[in-house]
């Protein structure tokens, strides 16, 4: 995975340097080690096997977690993950939602998965099946939320993103560090 993202990262620095960013870093190379970290402590604090039903409802609302999260650091503009940057070629090339676009990515991989006979169980299914959807519902949902955020930069750049979301980070640090003294 990490080989897999730092080609894809590269070749985007190249191919379409709109969609790498310091979001492309953080999520690209902290994602795994963070998903890691909760599997630890979900066996933890779940010893043994849950049952089929606890199963399903942990994938459910992971996939559920993981739309709602690209529904806003997307929108943000400050870089996307490099499996992300697949996704987002394709809708783009495609015209076609981001959803549509998951799931066309995840045929290739299924097919990928089926050529070098990798595993498929229920999660892979519930995955396929429910992230393209989410995401299509998610991203429209967050982006009123997400404009105002960036405030007055927001058109759609990710320049003007980035700048409106920094500058109001920093404003609001400042004015806190003002009230304080």
């Amino acid at each position: 995975n990490l080989l897999f993202n730092t080609l894809v990262l590269v070749i985007y620095c190249f191919a379409d340097r709109s969609l790498v960013g310091i979001g492309s870093l953080l999520v690209g190379f902290g994602l795994g080690p963070l998903m890691n970290l909760f599997e630890s402590l979900l066996h933890r604090l779940i010893p043994g096997t849950p049952s089929m039903v606890i199963r399903v409802l942990f994938c459910v609302g992971g996939v559920t977690v993981s739309c709602v999260a690209l529904a806003w650091y997307v929108q943000i503009r400050m870089g996307v993950q490099p499996l992300d940057m697949l996704k987002l070629t394709i809708s783009k090339t495609l015209h076609c939602s981001y959803g549509v676009g998951v799931y066309l990515w995840s045929a290739i991989a299924l097919g990928l998965t089926f050529v070098f006979r990798g595993d498929i169980g229920l999660g892979t299914v519930l995955n396929l099946l429910l992230s393209g959807l989410l995401c299509d519902l998610f991203l429209p949902l967050f982006q009123p939320a997400v404009r105002r955020l960036c405030g007055p930069y927001w058109k759609g750049d990710t320049a003007g993103a980035r700048a409106g979301l920094l500058k109001k980070l920093f404003r609001k640090k400042k004015d806190s560090e003002t009230e304080r003294a």
